[in-house]
């Protein structure tokens, strides 16, 4: 009998960068690319999960990310826009909306960026329709007039999860790596960080005021 591998990682920690919407996508990458095409209907819903959660957190991502630059164009002197940090709902086109109105509102204009996320949140939406609990219970254990729920996915239907992760993986790399300089969440952040810098540069703060301020 060989012995067990350990399979031990770190979590957590100063040094340990909680980039969750890559974590998910790389989950969802090795499950495609580990399963063989048999086993593929037994790691769909798992797959279409982690995939779709990937997708809420580059969304919510990105929303942060307009708070803080106008955070930063407020420290700058300049008016603010009133955005606001993500709701806590799981709503991709809801939340897609918000998105769309925050960079509006800091007239930041990017188009392809949206209507790419925009194409995949309505790809989700419509699966979710035969699935209320987002692929993770099958059925929502709610009674009405003492009968149980439906079953998610009623009607046999086919996914390509591949196309699904390759738009996937599309929208990660021009909205979300913050290794890119090119993605929207690095240019929202860089951003930020010039007028911050600037409003530093020319005394309108002091790092002993915004020390003062605490976390």
């Amino acid at each position: 009998m060989g012995t067990q591998q350990q399979k031990i990682v770190g979590l957590g920690g100063q040094d340990w960068p909680p980039l969750f919407a890559h974590f998910y996508l790389t989950a969802a990458r090795t499950l495609i690319a580990a399963s063989a095409e048999k086993a593929l209907p037994d790691v769909a819903l798992p797959v279409l999960y982690t995939q779709r959660h990937c997708l809420e957190l580059v969304v919510k991502d990105l929303i942060l990310g307009c708070f803080h630059l106008d955070e930063a164009q407020t420290v700058a002197g300049k008016q603010p826009a009133g955005v606001q940090p993500p709701r806590h709902t799981h709503d991709l086109l809801r939340l897609l909306e918000g998105l769309c109105k925050d960079l509006a509102r800091l007239n930041f204009h990017v188009s392809d960026e949206l209507s790419a996320i925009d194409s995949l949140a309505k790809q989700f939406a419509d699966l979710e329709d035969e699935s209320p609990e987002r692929f993770r219970y099958a059925y929502v254990e709610e009674f009405k007039n003492g009968k149980a729920p439906p079953t998610g996915f009623p009607e046999a239907r086919s996914v390509d999860l591949g196309k699904l992760q390759r738009e996937l993986e599309q929208v990660f790399s021009t909205c979300a790596d913050v290794e890119s300089g090119a993605s929207l969440w690095r240019r929202l952040y860089d951003k930020a960080g010039c007028l911050v810098a600037g409003a530093l540069n020319e005394g309108l703060i002091s790092l002993d005021q915004e020390k003062a301020k605490g976390p």
